[in-house]
């Protein structure tokens, strides 16, 4: 195939022709942290990186610290100055092995153990290699690199051979200010999503308990209704309490063998609706043949995990449900909608009421005795489920929004870090 004007073909693929490819060597030099064991992090002191943290609280660019340690500690230990890259020298994968991030503070910070440093010797952008050096590219050859299989290590010696594509310093500069703004924006909806989420639970907590009332069902008469004591608490004196055995009866799901599922939709087939349909909405969906209709399910219909996570709520679905579940058919003109959101918030309660043995199951006569708030207004009820299924609907927006801007940050990567984009 001919190359487009312009590129080169490397060892390391095609990249634009003023770029040059060079071993990771090139740039810096490359030293060791020291130290800082588990024992020896404090509340609060200096800010250190233990390697660890480098895979489960780090991006590409250290922005905040995680860990302290005393004055006497910092002494045994590697202090950073700015600019230097970190690479993980252990892991469990080697996928993962090696992974880098920068440290572009002014702070007083120190390394541990297991960290391998690479202090800059040339004019780089240290937030450009903070992204470059967990490309896939260079993680392909880190993963070539890495040493044994239950612990997986990596080793200087092996970075340093590592090829790197490498543009001028003005386009290094400008390809990590995008991707950072990316990353900034991305920063700020996953906060919002959190803060979002906080206020739901908040609101989950005073609805459904009846702490906060909605406008209309808080009076009668223009006079204000009171409260009253029962075993689940101080609530609305005109709610209830009851077994949840009073308000709905349970009907499992259906029994059917993997060899009798399909992956398409065809006539006379429905959506089989699993335990992984609740927990991972991206799995692809599995269709049986319609075992009839009373086993027919509908959006309003409510049902539960009877094994292995009991408790979790399903609602929203359509088609039939599988064994390990089962639907709360209602024996009053309740909200399935408002119990969804009930019964999601006392998951913890029906999880303890579900055995401790290596598979816990929900035993129908036990749930039956599950003593459960009842606002007998069903109109109330909906009002509240209403309120919480907005406030799903906007974290379900904004959640939707947020993946969309990973794939494109995946995008950016996979153009600015190979030079197809550029953007000097």
């Amino acid at each position: 195939m001919e190359l487009k004007k312009g590129y080169k073909q490397t060892d390391i693929g095609v990249v634009p022709e003023e770029w040059e490819v060079h071993q990771l060597s090139k740039i810096g030099n490359f030293n060791k942290g020291k130290g800082i064991r588990k024992d020896q992090v404090v509340a609060s002191g200096l800010p250190a990186i233990r390697y660890g943290e480098i895979y489960t609280t780090h991006h590409n660019i250290i922005k905040n610290f995680y860990s302290f340690i005393s004055d006497e500690v910092a002494n045994e230990s590697k202090k950073l100055k700015k600019g230097e890259l970190l690479f993980a020298g252990s892991g469990e994968t080697a996928e993962e092995i090696g992974k880098c991030v920068a440290f572009v503070d002014d702070c007083e910070a120190y390394a541990g153990g297991d960290i391998i440093i690479l202090s800059p010797t040339e004019n780089v952008s240290s937030v450009f290699f903070g992204y470059l050096l967990n490309f896939h590219i260079i993680v392909k050859q880190k993963m070539q690199a890495a040493q044994g299989d239950a612990v997986v290590h990596i080793y200087a010696n092996n970075l340093k051979q590592i090829l790197i594509p490498l543009p001028p310093k003005p386009e290094q500069t400008a390809i990590a200010t995008a991707l950072s703004d990316t990353d900034e924006l991305i920063a700020s909806l996953e906060k919002l999503i959190a803060k979002k989420r906080l206020i739901k639970q908040g609101a989950m907590q005073e609805l459904l308990t009846g702490k906060r009332r909605l406008a209309g069902f808080d009076e009668k008469g223009g006079v204000k209704k009171g409260y009253k004591q029962t075993e689940l608490g101080l609530i609305p004196g005109d709610w209830e309490v009851t077994p949840i055995g009073n308000l709905f009866h349970f009907k499992q799901g259906v029994q059917c063998p993997v060899e009798k599922q399909y992956t398409v939709e065809a006539k006379g087939r429905l959506r089989f609706i699993r335990i992984i349909d609740i927990t991972n909405p991206a799995e692809p969906n599995r269709y049986i043949d319609d075992p009839g209709i009373s086993h027919h399910i509908i959006k309003d219909d409510l049902f539960m995990v009877r094994y292995g996570s009991p408790g979790l709520l399903g609602y929203g679905f359509e088609g039939v449900i599988a064994n390990n579940l089962f639907r709360l058919l209602t024996k009053k003109n309740i909200s399935n909608n408002f119990y969804f959101h009930y019964l999601t918030l006392i998951q913890d309660k029906i999880l303890l009421i579900s055995g401790s043995s290596t598979m816990p199951a929900i035993n129908f006569s036990t749930i039956n005795s599950l003593v459960v708030i009842f606002p007998p207004n069903k109109e109330e009820q909906t009002a509240i489920a209403q309120i919480l299924s907005d406030m799903d609907a906007e974290i379900e927006a904004l959640e939707n929004k947020l993946a969309k801007y990973r794939v494109i940050k995946q995008g950016m990567m996979q153009s600015l870090l190979t030079g197809r984009i550029r953007l000097v």
